[in-house]
């Protein structure tokens, strides 16, 4: 059995001043030793200027022929990990490997401000060491704050990245919110309006309500609920349950009939503007034309015949609330029907609702109305249901279908020629598998998007 030795850790103890070239005169260690090898070489390196493009000039096997790379600017959200190192290692070994075949090299180095991911840990340190929140701080007071958070994290990103040895050139550094670059964002971003690829509409976005902002698609994780879970949410003091189907009765506008609806969301019931059945489902055709008394308010329901309404889930009869669905907000668009929003930001009830309900958080309001549901005798019990949850990866809040004035990228046509790219063999992938999977995204984005809960297809861009 062999037994693993410690082995002396040698250190590099002349005395070389930054940016002198290290003396290697002395005998070597006899062991490779990383600390030993590697020290004082970079500063050295960065006097003699090798990582600029301007060096090219002195090159004795200098060539006509440029090669320029953009290293992933890190977010400013704390210390690099271990992928960075690793982007870091391949490109470093392509851009020298030019710089050796005597090509002018510039790999460029830079930080990402993040946005919403930087606020979000700021905000949590702002509360860890001066119990501050964020509404309590004016927004140049939290932004300075911010820019502190930056300074601080990204010189010890760049300060990483020189120990890893990468032969940037750090003279040519950026920041996304530096002014020359923010200048080109704004000039790229207006180019793309004048072109119609970018618009601003109304449309139902991922809204975080601990964040009071909207989210991207992939900020959005999905998680699978079956039968009653309990979870924490922001915002909310206690476990909130998940995984039921409640059963609600609406009664016809002469009192004579009724139809019970199936939802997972009673809490959005005073945004509700109509009852959903499939056409061809027997069990309603003699209440088409009919209306519905909202158990809460004097708003009549009218019941509308749609085929995207599945008889065989629930009661095959739906209730419809188009500012908080995406499936009913499209349903709205076709039926031309009223949308009412009926939350604010922060996730509590707004005055669209009773006064009772106002200002109480989502999940709460959705205990107080089943309780109203049932002292009107309205409620007709509930049963275990299989569903999956829209989560914030960044706050572990449920997101809300919030319908919001944003800028939005068309991204059906991009869709469209990008697997053309493909079917042509313009563009092809190593190894060729991942084609199927190149034109599985692409034809969800031209259809209902990336996730099988958005029917949303273009691309939001804002955080408005």
């Amino acid at each position: 059995v062999s037994h693993w030795s410690h082995k002396d850790v040698l250190v590099y103890t002349q005395k070389t001043q930054p940016g002198e070239k290290k003396d290697t005169s002395g005998p070597l260690p006899a062991a490779y030793s990383p600390g030993y090898v590697e020290a004082t070489w970079y500063p050295w390196w960065e006097k003699q200027g090798f990582f600029r493009p301007e060096y090219h000039a002195q090159m004795k096997h200098a060539r006509n022929e440029t090669f320029s790379l953009c290293f992933p600017p890190p977010n400013v959200t704390g210390s690099l990990h271990l992928g960075h190192a690793l982007t870091a290692a391949l490109q470093d070994a392509r851009v020298r490997w030019r710089r050796m075949q005597g090509h002018k090299v510039l790999w460029i180095p830079g930080c990402d401000h993040a946005g919403i991911a930087t606020q979000v840990v700021v905000e949590r340190q702002l509360w860890k060491d001066q119990g501050l929140r964020r509404e309590e701080m004016s927004r140049e007071e939290f932004v300075s704050e911010v820019w502190r958070w930056k300074a601080e994290k990204g010189d010890e990103i760049y300060h990483q990245l020189r120990r890893l040895g990468a032969s940037l050139d750090w003279e040519r550094s950026c920041f996304t919110l530096d002014p020359r670059y923010s200048e080109a964002v704004t000039e790229g971003f207006v180019r793309l309006h004048e072109g119609g690829c970018v618009y601003r509409d109304q449309g139902l976005v991922n809204w975080s309500c601990a964040l009071r902002s909207t989210i991207s698609d992939i900020e959005v994780q999905s998680r699978s609920v079956k039968g009653i879970t309990h979870l924490s949410v922001p915002g909310h003091s206690h476990l909130i349950p998940f995984g039921q189907i409640f059963l609600i009765s609406f009664v016809t506008e002469d009192l004579e009939d009724e139809v019970v609806v199936a939802t997972t969301r009673p809490e959005t019931m005073f945004g509700d503007v109509a009852i959903a059945v499939h056409p061809e489902d027997q069990r309603y055709i003699h209440l088409h034309g009919s209306r519905f008394r909202h158990p809460f308010n004097s708003r009549l329901l009218p019941l509308l015949t749609d085929t995207s309404i599945q008889p065989e889930l629930g009661t095959g009869a739906v209730k419809v609330t188009p500012a908080h669905d995406h499936t009913d907000y499209h349903l709205a668009l076709r039926h031309s029907l009223p949308i009412i929003h009926i939350f604010n930001q922060d996730g509590t009830m707004n005055s669209h609702c009773d006064s009772w309900l106002q200002g109480q958080p989502r999940f709460d309001a959705r205990r107080l109305i089943l309780e109203a549901l049932m002292e009107r005798g309205l409620h007709r019990g509930s049963e275990e249901h299989s569903l999956v949850l829209p989560v914030c990866s960044r706050t572990g809040d449920i997101i809300e279908p919030f319908l919001r004035s944003q800028w939005f990228v068309r991204c059906k046509k991009m869709a469209t020629q990008a697997i053309a790219a493909v079917d042509s063999g313009r563009l092809c992938f190593t190894p060729s598998f991942h084609q199927k999977t190149w034109k599985t995204w692409l034809s969800d984005i031209r259809s209902v998007g990336p996730h099988v809960w958005l029917c949303y297809s273009d691309w939001c861009v804002t955080r408005m």
